[in-house]
């Protein structure tokens, strides 16, 4: 069995936005929320970290504080929202209401204006699986976004990828999965040092 904690990069200046490509650091609040979660024990259990080259996520792993191995993946970037990158919920469904209604009714088919199409995304997530059923080590951490986390879990749990706007892991927080080789069972969800 191996233990496979889920780490979302803390607070940005621009959280409460889509970003996805958008390159932003973390903001005090964010470094403060790291610095908080990186003492949970069950994190500090974690001997590998495998994480998002983007600086959020980058930061995030120098806020942490155990002996980890760290290796930094482009698989593990965020979505790229193209046009949308920055907005807010309200200005994406008053600016592209009709595109926003059809990334709710066929999300599979969907491509970002201007950005990354979501079956492309998820062709992505799916080649993440390997590199953690491969890793030797047993308690892995990933430091990643919102968007890719909740993918992930989906595949691992063996959820359909839709499904993945009903999960909702907030900045610099933690989910935790136990993966076996028959699949995987959600230990932790939403998690921080005080829960």
């Amino acid at each position: 069995m191996k233990k496979i904690y889920f780490l979302r990069h803390g607070h940005t200046p621009l959280t409460g936005t889509y970003v996805g490509s958008t390159d932003c650091g973390l903001s005090a609040q964010g470094v403060e929320q790291i610095q908080a979660v990186a003492a949970s024990p069950a994190l500090q259990e974690a001997t590998r970290i495998i994480a998002s080259p983007m600086l959020r996520c980058v930061q995030t792993v120098a806020e942490l504080t155990g002996k980890y191995q760290v290796s930094y993946h482009p698989l593990l970037k965020e979505i790229d929202f193209g046009f949308w990158e920055g907005l807010t919920f309200d200005q994406v469904y008053t600016k592209y209401q009709q595109e926003f209604d059809l990334w709710c009714s066929s999300p599979a088919t969907f491509s970002f204006p201007g950005g990354e199409s979501v079956a492309d995304f998820r062709a992505r997530m799916k080649q993440i699986i390997p590199l953690l059923n491969t890793c030797a080590d047993e308690r892995i951490m990933v430091v990643a976004h919102g968007g890719v986390i909740c993918h992930l879990l989906c595949i691992l749990l063996g959820l359909p990828l839709d499904n993945y706007t009903l999960l909702k892991l907030d900045v610099g927080h933690y989910a935790s999965v136990d993966l076996y080789e028959t699949g995987a069972v959600l230990t932790g969800f939403n998690k921080s040092i005080s829960g």
